[in-house]
C-alpha cells in the first residue's frame, strides 16, 4: 500500500470516528436529559444550553455556534462547524427531548450574563488547574 494511500485511508476512517463518536456522544446527552432550551415569554426568544462536562455551554442553533472548545478548533482549521452539542440540541429540538425553563423577557439578559460568567470562571479555573499540572 502507498504512503499517499495510507494517510487518505487513515483520513478518512479519522473522520468517520470522529462522526460516529460525535453521534454516539449527542445521542447520550440526549438521553441523559442533559439538553436545556431556556424560553422568554412573551417574546419566544429562546436560549439552548447543553450540560457538559465541565462547563454547561451555550448553543445558538440558528448559526450555528457553541461555547465549547471543540467547535472553536474546528472553526478555526476550516473543518465542520458542529460539535457534539451542537448535535444533541439539534436531536432534542427534533424529538422534544429537553428540559424547558420559562423566564419572563426581563430575564433574558441576566440569564446571558449568568451563563457568560460560568463560562468565564469556570475555564479560567480550567486554566489554573492546567498551569498547575504542568
Amino acid at each position: 500500500m502507498s504512503l499517499v494511500f495510507a494517510n487518505i485511508k487513515s483520513m478518512w476512517l479519522g473522520n468517520i470516528k470522529g462522526s460516529l463518536a460525535k453521534r454516539i456522544g449527542s445521542d447520550e446527552v440526549v438521553k441523559a436529559g442533559r439538553v436545556k432550551r431556556h424560553i422568554f415569554e412573551p417574546s419566544g426568544r429562546e436560549i439552548w444550553t447543553v450540560v457538559g462536562s465541565r462547563v454547561d455551554h451555550y448553543v445558538d442553533l440558528e448559526q450555528p455556534y457553541c461555547s465549547c472548545k471543540d467547535f472553536y478548533y474546528h472553526l478555526i482549521r476550516g473543518l465542520e462547524q458542529t460539535c457534539y452539542h451542537i448535535e444533541a440540541a439539534r436531536t432534542a429540538k427534533q424529538t422534544n427531548t429537553y428540559s424547558e425553563i420559562t423566564f419572563s423577557d426581563e430575564e433574558y439578559q441576566d440569564l446571558l450574563k449568568a451563563i457568560l460568567s460560568d463560562l468565564t470562571a469556570k475555564r479560567k479555573r480550567y486554566r489554573v488547574k492546567e498551569d498547575i499540572q504542568k
